[in-house]
């Protein structure tokens, strides 16, 4: 007999504050993964609207949804509960205003699985207004005139990575997928820093190695 293998766990983590609105089609682009074995936590940054009530209700009907509060701390205190309390083998960064390509988390893993060497794979990305993810842009001004691509499509170690990530950050918060192990190696998000935490995080993942 064919021994079944597991495909691996990815935790996804949300930080939220007063973001209900976006929530339901967040939870539901999630539910659309090709890739099935995932878990959800969504921090909630002590929300005044009715994020708590909107997450329950997803959790209530889905277990992979999981609900965590926090006071109010920032966007990097809550990724770091969240690394904290996560499960999985790799780490997906979200913002609750975002969403995920349908074959995201599964194409991610088959990179890790041809080059297990690797700690983060990160992917493209569009910016779009809410409720209209039909057109799409590069640049946050959702301005077709002045768009264009900005991110970094490189690979490699230092030597290829580090002149790129030295002259900006080369990507939003929810492109990499990360190995969990190689974050519990290079410690979490500096949570005294304003903005740029996420650049800061690439910074400590390249110099690992």
């Amino acid at each position: 007999m064919a021994e079944f293998k597991q495909e691996p766990l990815v935790s996804i983590i949300i930080p939220c504050y007063n973001y209900a609105h976006f929530l339901s089609e967040c939870f539901e682009n999630l539910k659309n993964q090709s890739h099935t074995n995932w878990e959800c936590l969504i921090i909630d940054n002590a929300s005044t609207d009715n994020s708590k009530d909107v997450i329950h209700s997803f959790a209530t009907l889905d277990n992979r949804i999981k609900y965590l509060y926090q006071p109010i701390k920032g966007p990097s205190a809550a990724r770091n509960l969240g690394i904290k309390e996560a499960k999985g083998d790799y780490i997906q960064f979200l913002d609750a205003d975002d969403l995920l390509q349908v074959n995201k988390l599964k194409n991610g893993i088959s990179i890790f699985n041809n080059n297990p060497d690797t700690d983060i794979v990160y992917s493209d990305m569009r910016y779009f207004a809410h409720g209209n993810n039909n057109e799409l842009f590069f640049a946050m001004q959702l301005n077709k005139i002045h768009d264009k691509p900005w991110m970094c499509y490189a690979q490699g170690q230092k030597k290829e990575m580090l002149p790129d990530l030295l002259k900006a950050n080369i990507m939003v918060i929810s492109s990499p997928l990360i190995k969990k192990s190689t974050l519990n190696e290079i410690g979490n998000f500096d949570e005294t820093l304003a903005y740029n935490e996420d650049w800061e995080l690439w910074f400590k993942i390249y110099f690992r190695r």
